[in-house]
Parts: C-alpha cells; sequence; structure tokens
C-alpha cells in the first residue's frame, strides 16, 4: 500500500492569435527556481478540474478563461514530499490574450510566447546545457510530442 497522498495539477495551454504558446517563469523562491512552465496550479478539494484552471489562470493575473478544451495529456510525478501529481494539461481560450501584462503576474516572474520551433531549439539547448527557457521537463515533452497542442482552439 502507498503512503503517497494523491494531488491533481492542472496547466493550461494558451495559445495566441499568432499560434504562439503562453509560458511563465516561476519565482526564484519556489519549487524548480526560475523554470519555465505552462500556468496552472493544484486543483482543491471538491473542485471540478475547469472550475481549478479558470481559479489559477485568474490568481495569477493571466487572465479569464471564456472556454476549456479537453484534457490533452496526463503526467504522473512524485515528489520527494511523499506526494504523487497528477498533472492535467488542457487546452483553454482565454477572453483577450493580448492583454497579459508582466506586471499583473502574480505566481510569475515573467512571461513569453513561444513557437513551435523555438520549443525544438529548447530541447537541443537543454541538451547542450545552454538553454534560453529552461522548461519544467513534463511540460516540455507535452508540448513537443503532442500535434493537438498546436492545432488551433
Amino acid at each position: 500500500m502507498s503512503d503517497l497522498i494523491t494531488k491533481f495539477v492542472v496547466a493550461g495551454i494558451i495559445q495566441d492569435d499568432e499560434g504562439r504558446i503562453f509560458i511563465q517563469q516561476r519565482r526564484s523562491n519556489v519549487e524548480y527556481p526560475n523554470k519555465w512552465e505552462l500556468p496552472g496550479g493544484k486543483v482543491e478539494d471538491n473542485e471540478d478540474l475547469q472550475s481549478a484552471l479558470s481559479r489559477e489562470l485568474q490568481e495569477e493575473g493571466i487572465g479569464h478563461v471564456v472556454e476549456h478544451g479537453p484534457i490533452i495529456a496526463a503526467i504522473e510525478k512524485t515528489s520527494i514530499k511523499k506526494y504523487q501529481y497528477i498533472l492535467l494539461f488542457m487546452k483553454v481560450k482565454l477572453h483577450n490574450t493580448v492583454c497579459i501584462c508582466r506586471e499583473d503576474l502574480k505566481a510569475a516572474q515573467d512571461f513569453a510566447w513561444i513557437r513551435k520551433h523555438q520549443l525544438e531549439a529548447i530541447e537541443l539547448e537543454l541538451f547542450l546545457g545552454h538553454p534560453v527557457y529552461d522548461l519544467i521537463h513534463g511540460d516540455l515533452q507535452v508540448l513537443l510530442t503532442l500535434p493537438k497542442v498546436w492545432e488551433t482552439f
């Protein structure tokens, strides 16, 4: 029997009108400091996945979700703190992607809009040890391997 506590985490794949994907850089005082990731967070007790992702994106200062897509990927991850995380990735559409500003970000220190060819370069940069965007491994794998990520909403 496992002593791990299971926690669900939702991550939003936000695409702008130019087909770019939104990533944000974690603050330096949190787990995985300065890593780049897709935005999202933990699902609270008695909260459905869509509500959790909408709440997280609002709390993080990213914006208001107007449409949720289906879950397109799931990754299981175990932390050193006896947690088993189930990371669920879903596409979301925001009210307005043009209005995301650094000054409004509450959970991140920076953000970027990236294209697929940039992600392919990131994978090589990580291999060589000189990444421009040091993405958390699971997020990078989802973005690189799932064609549905890059389809328009």
